[in-house]
């Protein structure tokens, strides 16, 4: 039986990228919430093998539709802090 050697990278930027975002606009609105009251994922997970070489796979996190959905509204200024 042949080893295999597998190595595993995660790129968190697009999530990032978006948080930073929705930070910039709850600051404007003053707005206050704690991620920790969320009921829904905040995150979806994609596997990015295009740009990996052998041996190699890339996990990227992205915000998901959920969170998209939230934030939308959020920087709408729909919700009532």
């Amino acid at each position: 039986m042949q080893e295999i050697e597998l190595s595993i990278k995660c790129d968190a930027s697009p999530i990032m990228l978006f948080i930073k975002l929705l930070e910039s606009c709850l600051q404007a609105s003053k707005g206050r919430f704690n991620f920790r009251d969320f009921s829904f994922e905040l995150a979806r997970v994609e596997i990015d093998d295009r740009s990996a070489g052998a041996g190699e796979l890339i996990v990227v996190l992205y915000p998901s539709d959920a969170f998209l959905r939230f934030a939308t509204t959020l920087c709408a200024g729909n919700i009532d802090f």
